[in-house]
């Protein structure tokens, strides 16, 4: 019976990779389910294992750092337990989809136009990069609870045709 299966699974995957080129272990566990448990590899998170993203807006700032383009938002935790140092970025594409300028923050450092109009570039950076956000913020965020965010872009590119911005990280908090 050993034999006959491991012919099987040899047959499986000399089948694949005639198809693909090669041998995707997911696709072989999904004719084969009982093999998922003996596949390493990287699982799936859960449905609800995931940080959301709301943009609440977005505006071209002027001040004492420049031209700046300032998206603000909030992230929602959306696991079953706290979360923190969540990590967005930002990033500013051409019209073909292409990449033209990126930045990335974290969460919990919400600064007004008013206020990012008055402060030097480095001053920005400075809160954008402040891990545990202002007022340690950025730490423990409950289930269902939201932290806001601030991306700025200064020394703005030519063609800016979307904006996408996601999530890059996060860690689970402590109870």
């Amino acid at each position: 019976l050993l034999i006959l299966l491991l012919v099987v699974l040899g047959g499986a995957a000399g089948f694949l990779f005639m198809q693909k080129g090669s041998v995707n272990l997911n696709a072989v566990t999904q004719y084969l389910p009982f093999l998922k448990d003996y596949v390493g590899g990287p699982q799936e998170a859960a449905r609800g294992d995931r940080i959301g993203i709301n943009i609440s807006g977005s505006s071209y700032v002027s001040g004492q750092a420049g031209q700046m383009l300032v998206i603000q938002g909030a992230a929602v935790n959306n696991y079953t337990g706290n979360r923190s140092s969540i990590v967005i970025k930002g990033t500013l594409l051409d019209a073909q989809g292409k990449a033209l300028r990126q930045q990335t923050v974290f969460c919990g450092n919400a600064l007004g136009d008013a206020e990012l109009a008055k402060m030097p570039f480095s001053a920005i950076e400075e809160a954008m990069n402040n891990e545990f956000g202002d007022t340690l913020s950025n730490i423990n965020i409950a289930t269902g609870a939201s932290i806001p965010f601030t991306i700025v872009f200064r020394n703005l590119p030519g063609g800016i045709a979307n904006i996408n911005v996601e999530v890059v990280d996060s860690k689970p908090g402590g109870s």
